[in-house]
C-alpha cells in the first residue's frame, strides 16, 4: 500500500487591471507497485518505489485592448522517477520485453512564452 500527501498552494497579486503575478507549490505522487519479470526458471519481482513530484511556478499574465501576454517558469523536482527499459529476454533474446524501473533522481526547469 502507497500513500501520500501531495498539496498544491498558489498566490497570485494583481500589479494593475488585467495583470498579476503568481507563483505556486505543489506536490505530486505516482503510486509505486509490484512487477513480475519473467527469468525462465524463475520468476524475477521487481518492486517499484513510488514516484515523487514536487513543482515550482512562477508567471505574469496580462490582457490589454489590444494585446495578451503570458509567460511562465517551471521547476520540477522529481525523485524515484519511473522509466521504461527494454531489456534482451535470457530465454529467447530475439523476443526483449518491458520493465520499469525508478530514476534516483530528475529535475526538469521550462518556461513558456
Amino acid at each position: 500500500s502507497f500513500t501520500n500527501f501531495s498539496p498544491r498552494v498558489s498566490v497570485r497579486y494583481e500589479v494593475a487591471e488585467n495583470s498579476n503575478v503568481y507563483a505556486s507549490y505543489s506536490r505530486g505522487f505516482r503510486s509505486g507497485f509490484i512487477q513480475q519479470v519473467p527469468n525462465p526458471p524463475t520468476v524475477f519481482v521487481n518492486v517499484i518505489q513510488p514516484e515523487k513530484i514536487t513543482a515550482y511556478e512562477i508567471g505574469f499574465k496580462t490582457a490589454q485592448r489590444r494585446f495578451r501576454f503570458d509567460t511562465a517558469a517551471f521547476y520540477y523536482d522529481d525523485k524515484d522517477f519511473h522509466v521504461g527499459l527494454t531489456v534482451p529476454n535470457p530465454s529467447n533474446p530475439n523476443v526483449p520485453f518491458n520493465i520499469t524501473s525508478n530514476a534516483k533522481k530528475a529535475e526538469t526547469i521550462d518556461t513558456m512564452w
